[in-house]
């Protein structure tokens, strides 16, 4: 989650320019997707008031992805480094049906982040460096997000489980 300082809608909750709060999120495939995306803004707000997240279970998270971190905040101090959260994309921008490449804008340290800017529609960003998403697997991952938001909405699903990622950009 991310926001800036001087947007007049975070002073309340954000203390820095740009601040960053990390969120390790459960997965609990029988959970309802609504009250799953409830849940997991509910948490957001909650990491950005207090400025914290769970160390413990990022290490647990981390440990499990095989990186055997000896501080698990350690990445934090990369935290706050990143450009302007993106805004609503231009008229005839690709981003309205599409995909668009472009440099990272974050100026130190290992970069995985993913943005998600709502206005007029939703803009759905992930940044990665090739040592956490190789290839094409970026684009995969927002166009399954973008899908699984897509699906949530239509109503049907009861279960996380239930609900498809599928989309056109995924690698076979």
């Amino acid at each position: 989650m991310a926001a800036n300082r001087l947007t007049d809608r975070w002073v309340p909750l954000v203390s820095s320019l740009n601040q960053f709060a990390p969120v390790t999120l459960t997965i609990d495939e029988e959970a309802n997707p609504l009250e799953y995306l409830r849940a997991g803004y509910l948490q957001c707000m909650t990491a950005y008031m207090n400025g914290c997240y769970d160390v413990d279970a990022l290490r647990t998270s981390l440990r499990q992805a095989g990186r055997q971190e000896t501080d698990p905040t350690a990445f934090a101090k990369h935290f706050n480094f990143l450009g302007d959260v993106d805004a609503e994309p231009d008229a005839g921008s690709d981003l309205h049906t599409g995909i668009q490449w472009r440099p990272s804008t974050q100026r130190s340290g290992p970069n995985f982040h993913l943005a998600v800017a709502t206005g007029k529609g939703i803009l759905i960003g992930v940044g990665a460096s090739r040592d956490y998403l190789e290839g094409n697997l970026p684009a995969v991952l927002a166009a399954s997000i973008e899908a699984g938001l897509i699906n949530i909405a239509k109503g049907s699903e009861s279960s996380l489980a239930e609900v498809s990622l599928d989309n056109p950009w995924r690698s076979v």
